[in-house]
């Protein structure tokens, strides 16, 4: 094989070939592959696939292909369902049902698995079943491949909906050790795929093929095999000129050359046609009428088409018909395979045989080939979205009104089989005539939005929910509106929570309020938005008045998804650190529901409140064990957003035990499952998580996610204290100043105003006001610190975590309160409440908080007059630090069992410069002046450290500062000098 594979009509590829033959290769190693082969139309992508298939074949794999349609009419995951059906043959089926996957392969191609019978699903109760079918094909791939390799083209990519995409990535992602090589061919020249490739290249294994035009060589090469003898240079060189080296384009205007007659010495050069199309036209102008008359309508139906529907439309019997099917095939223009059937040769074969259509000879066998689906199919599910796209052609009355009624069963069928994105597109389809009623219009758009929704489409979601409220209240129909508006749920984008929460609140205004069945759950799960939605926009109150009320009907009905959403409204209520006792009965009666309504989902959100309760008492060992009741439940029905979760769960864990690097590596694999899909929170939640791991073990303050914090400035203008805001200000500013980057972190910590003002997500309660006084510590605002202890004091006895989904563990409350009142002086409060922190934090076996509370509780001591209490507790503390790999911490031990005196007055580097200033001899005055602050901040400087060294005398603080050990002293908190 050295540069053509005459079976395949493929030449002049060798250096693309040997590169296929490399990636088969290290697919045979165990490394499995997934190759993108792009280019132009004609450029002989198709052709190179067939290459790589004959070399897989000659190498022992087994090999299956799929098509994309070049029609709109296609199935979902109609190239998947290709290769599906291929691979089942055999034993593939026994093979999937001894893997438990038949069931999730039958939603992908039905008719390869007819024994088994898919139900519809609830997607709010199972919304991540997407994944578990993508999940189960790629494990059906790869055991597919397990025994001699498995080659899968996916040929057309560009013509693939998006759940076919989105499938190949999520082969790619997750190929295991497979003798596996996935090849993808598309068109590089269509619009919108771009995205999605990105994507896919990112993928580990993923590599990119562009094929460009043949060489002058290979273009003489096939002009002479077509003609049949050597052809002049001249009609070589145009021909070459005039294709740019396509091979299809070469292939087809070659005809023209090899259908000239041998010129005779003197005669001119061989002519060349003009274009393509009238290349083709010539070819099918030499056909008979009734070979023609069956290429013409089999044009229509795509480049994949049916003998039999042809025949219908021509009205022919099918046998009548097969001499002229011979000719095409003949002719070049059709070619027919034992297992794809009919095609044509290539897909600009049948634009350009369709594109000589009259517009009222394509419209009548559009109309023609509907009538003929409807009649022959046995099963009119594969050819919904076909008929709708002959059917919106037809030009006459009854073609848009069929045409919206089959778009709206295909984006049904879509929908069913999980391709969200094709169901979108063809609910779209429909709501593009404009003879559909508005009560059927309002049934579209309640379906589209339901689609974006599953596509993570949230602002067209919101805007097809929009136009279905406005019809809703034309027709003066509460009901609908009701319907409309629980389509959707929170995003904490606020414009969006704030528009769903207007639709809810006029619904829950309209619905009748004492209903009875079934209209009392639609109020009840209006009622249940209602009061998530206000959580999220700050309406305490409403949230709470609405959230009984949900839960006071469910709680008379027999409705399972009511109930589900009542419960789920009451916890988002009381998400703060003054719920966790009501959260724990919530979870448990989560749990029962899940058990009499057999709810996968409601069973992963029951054991997930459990976590949430166990993590906020500090029970580290109940947490472990409810862990594994949700992990067992996320294994069996979970998707990547319930692995987030259990996995982040795992992250925290680790982390509060002090197994950093473990949580480390669990945060990640957290962050990669959901990364891909865009979830907004992925990122801030693997920060919370590192941010911890880091104050213990020591953060590096040129981390690409410190730098980060560092360059993004104070942040801009903020509301202050405004809701999801103070997030976005405070932990930056926590990252900063741990790094030491204290001025950074000030201008973050002031811009959210007097801490009066803070209004803080319930959830984020104690982490919040914990950051506060830490950051307020650092950066020395002592009104602050005050009032945010004043906050966090009626919590004691409860450990800092967020009130849902726990993203990271930060010790008892005691253990800031501790701090907060060292700051201001108070140390025999401090000393209790860190004695308490110390105590707690044993009880939970967080180790790491153990060794902190320790360390502050000894240099509380010290400033106490108990020197040799703070040198035993520090000896104590320096073993576990050593153990966990707490080096700032260990350091600053070490420091306390040398000279707890020093040690205790430890100074921010601000104060440090201050002393250095008195023991030059400044003034407060001269002092405020130097560094830029008001004599006033000058004199409270010196008073601070005054009362942390415990001297009396501003030569004291000379005297100290002289020492060397104490002048390159610059951050204690992280252990460098």
């Amino acid at each position: 094989m050295r540069g053509f594979l005459v079976g395949v009509g493929l030449f002049g590829r060798q250096a693309e070939l040997d590169v296929l033959g490399g990636c088969l290769d290290a697919a045979a190693s165990g490394v499995a592959q997934v190759v993108l082969c792009g280019g132009e139309p004609g450029i002989g992508k198709t052709r190179l696939s067939e290459g790589a298939v004959t070399m897989a074949r000659e190498r022992g794999f087994v090999t299956a292909w799929g098509r994309s349609a070049e029609s709109d009419g296609a199935p979902p995951c109609w190239p998947w369902r290709q290769v599906l059906r291929e691979l089942a043959a055999g034993d593939g089926g026994k093979a999937a049902t001894a893997l438990g996957v038949a069931g999730e392969l039958a939603l992908v191609a039905p008719e390869a698995f007819p024994d088994v019978c898919v139900d519809p699903v609830d997607l709010d109760d199972d919304p991540e079943r997407r994944f578990r079918v993508f999940d189960a094909v790629t494990r059906f791939l790869v055991d597919r491949a397990a025994n001699a390799g498995l080659v899968v083209v996916l040929d057309d990519l560009h013509r693939a909906d998006a759940a076919s995409v989105l499938l190949l990535r999520h082969l790619a992602r997750h190929p295991g050790s497979a003798p596996l090589l996935a090849l993808a061919t598309y068109r590089s020249t269509e619009p919108g795929l771009r995205s999605q490739l990105t994507g896919l290249l990112r993928e580990p294994g993923t590599s990119r093929l562009d094929l460009r035009g043949l060489d002058r060589a290979a273009v003489a090469r096939i002009v002479d095999e077509s003609a049949g003898r050597p052809v002049s240079k001249a009609a070589v060189d145009r021909l070459h000129a005039h294709t740019g080296g396509n091979p299809f384009f070469v292939g087809e205007l070659a005809r023209g050359v090899a259908a000239a007659p041998e010129p005779g010495p003197s005669a001119a050069p061989n002519p060349v046609p003009g274009t393509v199309r009238d290349a083709i036209r010539d070819r099918l102008a030499a056909l008979t009428d009734g070979c023609q008359e069956l290429v013409r309508v089999a044009s229509v139906l795509g480049r994949d088409f049916a003998p039999e529907v042809v025949a219908r439309v021509v009205g022919r019997p099918l046998p009548q018909c097969l001499d002229d099917w011979d000719e095409a095939v003949s002719s070049g223009l059709v070619t027919v395979e034992p297992v794809g059937g009919h095609h044509f040769t290539h897909a600009l074969v049948a634009e350009a045989v369709e594109a000589d259509l009259s517009t009222v000879e394509r419209t009548a066998l559009h109309r023609a080939a509907a009538l003929a689906v409807e009649a022959l199919a046995v099963d009119l599910a594969p050819h919904l979205a076909d008929l709708a796209r002959h059917w919106a052609r037809v030009a006459d009355p009854d073609g848009p009104a069929h045409a919206a009624a089959w778009a709206h069963r295909a984006g049904d069928e879509a929908m069913f089989r999980l391709s969200y994105e094709e169901a979108a597109r063809l609910y779209r389809q429909a709501l593009t005539y404009h003879e559909l009623d508005d009560r059927s219009r309002f049934a579209v758009l309640i379906a589209l939005a339901r689609a974006l929704r599953q596509a993570v489409d949230l602002p067209a979601a919101f805007e097809a929910c929009g136009q279905a409220v406005r019809i809703a209240n034309g027709l003066n129909s509460p009901e609908l509106c009701a319907e409309a508006a629980i389509v959707l749920e929170p995003t904490t984008v606020a414009p969006l929570d704030a528009e769903l929460y207007s639709w809810l609140t006029h619904a829950a205004d309209a619905l009748d309020p004492t209903p009875t069945p079934p209209l009392a759950s639609l109020r009840a799960r209006v009622l249940a938005g209602l009061a998530r939605c206000a959580v999220y926009l700050d309406d305490l109150d409403r949230a709470t008045a609405a959230g009984a009320e949900a839960l006071a009907i469910a709680a008379n009905g027999n409705d399972p998804t009511a109930s589900a959403a009542a419960l789920r409204a009451r916890h988002a209520v009381c998400v703060g650190a003054d719920g966790v006792d009501e959260r724990d009965v919530l979870a448990d009666r989560m749990l029962e529901l899940a058990d009499r309504a057999n709810s996968a989902a409601s069973r992963i959100l029951g054991y997930s409140w459990r976590v949430d309760v166990r993590f906020a008492r500090g029970d580290l060992n109940g947490v472990a064990a409810d862990l594994e009741n949700l992990d067992w439940w996320v294994r069996q029905a979970g998707g990547p957003t319930a692995r987030w979760h259990l996995t982040r769960y795992r992250a925290a864990l680790a982390q509060a035990r002090g197994a950093f690097q473990q949580a480390v590596e669990l945060a990640d694999e957290a962050f990669d499952a959901v990364a891909p899909l865009g979830y907004p929170a992925a990122f801030p939640v693997r920060m919370a998580l590192l941010l911890t791991v880091d104050h213990h073990r020591g953060i590096d303050p040129v981390a690409p996610y410190v730098q980060a914090c560092l360059t993004a400035g104070p942040g801009g203008t903020a509301t202050p204290g405004h809701g999801f805001r103070i997030m976005d200000y405070l932990c930056p500013a926590m990252v900063l100043q741990s790094a030491g980057y204290l001025d950074a972190a000030a201008a973050k910590f002031r811009a959210l105003g007097p801490v009066p003002t803070w209004r803080v997500p319930p959830f984020h309660q104690l982490v919040l006001y914990a950051f506060g006084i830490m950051i307020g510590v650092r950066i020395d605002e002592r009104d602050a610190v005050a009032e945010l202890r004043d906050l966090l004091a009626p919590f004691r006895g409860h450990h800092v975590v967020s009130g849902t989904v726990v993203e990271h563990y930060c010790g008892p409350v005691e253990l800031y309160l501790g701090v907060a009142a060292r700051h201001l002086g108070d140390l025999d409060a401090a000393a209790e409440d860190l004695s308490a922190a110390v105590r707690a934090s044993q009880a939970a076996g967080a180790a790491p908080h153990l060794v902190e509370a320790r360390t502050e509780l000894a240099t509380v001591l010290v400033r106490r007059g108990d020197p040799a209490g703070a040198r035993a507790l520090a000896s104590q503390a320096i073993r576990d630090a050593d153990a966990l790999g707490m080096a700032p911490w260990r350091s600053r031990l070490a420091r306390l069992v040398h000279d707890p005196r020093a040690a205790a007055g430890e100074l921010t580097p601000r104060e440090h410069e201050v002393a250095a200033a008195v023991g030059r001899g400044l003034t407060n005055r001269q002092i405020a002046v130097e560094l830029y602050l008001s004599e006033r901040t000058a004199q409270n400087h010196v008073q601070h450290i005054l009362s942390k060294l415990g001297f009396t005398s501003r030569s004291q603080i000379a005297t100290w500062i002289a020492d060397p050990a104490h002048g390159r002293l610059r951050d204690l908190s992280t252990g460098e000098e």
